[in-house]
Formats: structure tokens, C-alpha cells, sequence
């Protein structure tokens, strides 16, 4: 029971400001995995992440966002992804981000980053 509880806690945070390339993060097999990127909702647009039940060795959990500002949230934030490792799972998983705008029930659809998990 301790080596689960263990394992919870243990995570990784990653943070990308403005990464419009691949970047290539490391995580241990059975871990939690923070990745944190720029984000900005006050532009309509929110930060998802693309098709979460394709991704094979890696769980999203959920997201948070944090206004740079609490008082002025036109000034963006930062957006935190929480994902698990399944255990005994190693390699890369690749993590692709789209920035979705809702207008009249039709979804707008942007890409955005990409995250590359190499783990060990």
C-alpha cells in the first residue's frame, strides 16, 4: 500500500511557454505527469488535448487553468494537464494539444502543442 500511495505522489511537472514544436519530456513507468502550457481562454479558445482515448501508455487525468492574473484574466494563464504512467510502460508517447473555439455549436479547431513522452 505504500509503494501505490508512493507512486501517486511522485510527479513530474513540465512547463512549455509558448511551445509551438515537439518537446520531448521524460516520466518514469507508474509515476504522475504534470505538463503545463501558455494558455488563453479569454481569446474563446480552450486548450484540450486531441483524441485522449487514442493515448496507449499514458491516462489524462484532467486539466486546470491559472490566470496569470487573477484580476485581468485577458492576460492568459497557464494550463496544467495532469496525466498517469501506466505502469510497467516504456518508449514515447506522443501528446497532441488542439486549441477548440465553440461558435453556435459548431467547433473550431486549431492545432496546437505537442508533447513527446519518452518513458523509462
Amino acid at each position: 500500500m505504500k509503494k501505490a500511495v508512493l507512486l501517486m505522489i511522485v510527479s513530474l511537472s513540465v512547463f512549455c511557454a509558448g511551445c509551438a514544436s515537439k518537446q520531448v519530456v521524460s516520466a518514469r513507468s507508474g509515476t504522475s505527469l504534470e505538463v503545463s502550457l501558455e494558455s488563453n481562454p479569454s481569446s474563446g479558445y480552450d486548450l484540450e488535448v486531441s483524441e485522449p482515448e487514442a493515448l496507449k501508455k499514458v491516462i489524462f487525468v484532467n486539466s486546470l487553468f491559472l490566470p496569470a492574473d487573477p484580476m485581468d484574466l485577458s492576460k492568459g494563464g497557464t494550463e496544467t494537464f495532469l496525466f498517469n504512467v501506466k505502469n510497467a510502460e516504456t518508449g514515447q508517447e506522443t501528446v497532441k494539444f488542439v486549441k477548440v473555439k465553440n461558435i453556435k455549436g459548431k467547433k473550431k479547431i486549431k492545432s496546437g502543442p505537442v508533447v513527446i513522452i519518452d518513458i523509462k
